[in-house]
C-alpha cells in the first residue's frame, strides 16, 4: 500500500493540458512458463512497443507510458518507474522460480500509489490505468487472495481496466482467481494460440490508447466508478 496514504483517493478528472496514461503488465516468469509461452509473451510486448510508439506520433493530448513487473520467487520492476514507449528497452525475461503473485500483488499496490506517497503514478493528470496480468497456473503463494483483496482497496487499481491471459485455460480454478482479479470473467482469457494472444494484447492496447486521446480531447473522464472496458464494443 501508499507509504503515506493506505487508500488515497484518485481523480482522473485533474485540470491538466496533457494527461498520462499508464500501461501495465505484470507477467508471470516463473518455471512453469519455459519455452513457447515466455517466447509468445516477449514477443506481444515487443509488438505493443512498437504499435505505441507509431499511435504516439499521431496523439498528442495524452502521454502514453509503458511499466513491466515479472513475477517468480518475487516481484520486480523492469524500470523503476513509467517510461515511454520509446525510452521502454524491451529485454527477453527468463524463467526462474516458483509464481508468488502474493509479491506481485503487494508491488503493484505500491506502485499504483502517487509518487509523494511512495509509488510512481503522478500526482496530477493521470487517467485510469490499463492492467495485463500473464500467467501460466496458479499461484505458488497460498496467500494470494488476501493480497488481492488488499490491492482492490488501492484506488488506482480499483478504477483501472484489467485484462488477464492465461496460457492454461482449462483449469477452472485459474479462470476464477483471474476473474477475481479482473472483476469480470469476460475479461480473462486463453493465450493460445500465440499467435492470436499477441495480436489481441496489441489491438488492446492500441484501442485503449485511442479510445483515451478521445475522451481527453472532451475533458470527460470517466470517474472511478465506472469500469468499463474502453476497448468494448470496438
Amino acid at each position: 500500500m501508499c507509504s503515506k496514504k493506505r487508500n488515497e483517493k484518485f481523480d482522473p478528472r485533474e485540470d491538466v493540458t496533457k494527461q498520462e496514461f499508464n500501461i501495465v503488465f505484470v507477467i508471470d516468469n516463473s518455471n512453469g512458463m519455459h519455452g513457447e509461452k515466455i517466447d509468445a509473451v516477449n514477443n506481444a510486448i515487443r509488438d505493443v512497443i512498437g504499435a505505441i510508439i507509431e499511435e504516439q506520433k499521431c496523439i498528442d493530448n495524452v502521454t502514453i507510458k509503458f511499466s513491466a513487473m515479472t513475477f517468480g520467487n518475487d516481484a520486480k520492476w523492469l524500470y523503476t518507474e513509467p517510461k515511454t514507449a520509446a525510452n521502454f528497452k524491451w529485454k527477453n525475461i527468463a524463467v526462474e522460480g516458483d509464481a508468488n503473485l502474493s509479491a506481485a500483488f503487494d508491488e503493484l499496490a505500491r506502485y499504483l500509489c502517487k509518487k509523494e506517497n511512495g509509488g510512481q503514478m503522478p500526482d496530477f493528470g493521470n487517467i485510469a490505468s490499463f492492467i495485463f496480468l500473464i500467467t501460466d497456473a496458479m499461484p505458488t503463494s497460498p496467500d494470494w487472495e488476501s493480497h488481492l483483496i488488499s490491492l482492490w482497496q488501492n484506488d488506482r487499481f480499483h478504477a483501472a481496466i484489467k485484462f488477464a491471459f492465461t496460457f492454461n485455460e482449462k483449469d477452472d480454478d485459474m479462470r476464477d482467481m483471474l476473474a477475481k482479479f479482473t472483476g469480470n470473467s469476460s475479461w480473462a482469457e486463453s493465450a493460445f494460440p500465440t499467435e492470436a494472444f499477441r495480436w489481441k494484447i496489441k489491438q488492446l492496447t492500441i484501442d485503449a490508447a485511442n479510445v483515451v486521446s478521445a475522451v481527453a480531447s472532451t475533458a470527460t473522464i470517466k470517474s472511478p466508478e465506472n469500469r468499463d472496458c474502453p476497448c468494448q464494443g470496438r
